[in-house]
């Protein structure tokens, strides 16, 4: 299983980070919501948001592979395109169907919860052909794309989306700073923008913590709020010290796995606590899938 070039193209452990974004904006819709508001329904839904993110994510990172393909023959020829195993055509397809798929899934719901999907998956073709060969355009089209993913888990509860669509805001700094980093997986990286980032992380974290205490919960977000800090900072220390290549990827692969870990943030903060320690106990799994299977 860990050789089906499939599963290597769609990278199994930043499938879980997504998934998590959904837990967090779906257990947020219910720290928001109000008497006022409808709740369209089921918790079937969920489950519809939940894999919709999935395909979505896997669809998008396959079709950068398809855009890249040239460009991973030099860099990365290892790759299932450039290596071969699969030609490009059928990942261009396999790619639009997981898309597809996602946004279909996202209607079925509720029509802002496709709307949402939709617009994912057109940003994420905007940063895979344009955005991620510009230094600022790069990061912020990324950002944006987690925000509106955080946004989708929201939608659970659709009327909740637009008067609080600033939440977004929060994990648009956080990849902002990731992607911002990733620049320099190839040919390493200046110090400068590992400085940054990390100013980045904290904000992100501060950010949610605010909104914890906001509702009158703070102890738990702090606790969740020091594990991720734990795991995301010594890689990027390590980086600020020697900012070779191999730091930066581990930087960006402990900042990626690290999504899951500021999801149990979110998480923390409503009365759903219990599945932030799930989210944790996630990592482990995405960890050891991110030994088999490229995480960047």
């Amino acid at each position: 299983m860990r050789t089906n070039p499939y599963l290597i193209l769609i990278r199994p452990a930043n499938l879980i980070t997504s998934a998590a974004d959904i837990v967090a904006g779906a257990t947020v819709a219910t720290l928001l919501y109000t008497e006022s508001f409808t709740v369209p329904g089921h918790w079937s839904g969920f489950f519809f948001l939940l894999l919709s993110s999935v395909l979505l994510y896997a669809g998008g990172i396959t079709m950068n592979d398809v855009i890249d393909y040239r460009l991973d023959q030099v860099e990365r020829p290892e790759r299932p395109i450039p290596s071969g195993k699969i030609p490009v055509r059928h990942a261009a397809l396999f790619a639009s169907c997981l898309m597809a798929g996602g946004v279909l899934l996202g209607f079925i719901h509720h029509m802002q919860s496709g709307v949402l999907a939709l617009l994912i998956a057109v940003l994420s073709l905007v940063y895979n052909k344009w955005s991620k060969h510009h230094s600022f355009a790069g990061p912020f089209n990324m950002g944006v794309l987690r925000g509106l993913n955080l946004l989708l888990g929201l939608s659970f509860i659709p009327n909740l989306v637009v008067g609080n669509y600033e939440i977004g805001i929060i994990p648009l700094t956080y990849i902002f700073a990731i992607t911002m980093v990733s620049r320099g997986e190839v040919h390493g990286s200046s110090r400068q923008p590992l400085f940054i980032a990390g100013g980045l992380f904290l904000l992100a974290e501060a950010g949610i913590l605010y909104i914890g205490w906001s509702y009158g919960s703070i102890w738990l977000p702090v606790l969740f709020a020091l594990i991720h800090l734990w795991f995301i900072f010594p890689a990027l220390i390590r980086a600020i010290k020697n900012p070779t290549p191999d730091h930066i990827r581990r930087t960006v692969m402990h900042g990626v796995l690290g999504i899951i870990l500021l999801d149990a943030v979110w998480v923390s903060t409503t009365e759903y606590w219990p599945w932030a320690i799930a989210l944790v106990l996630l990592l482990p799994v995405s960890r050891q899938l991110g030994r088999y299977f490229s995480v960047t």
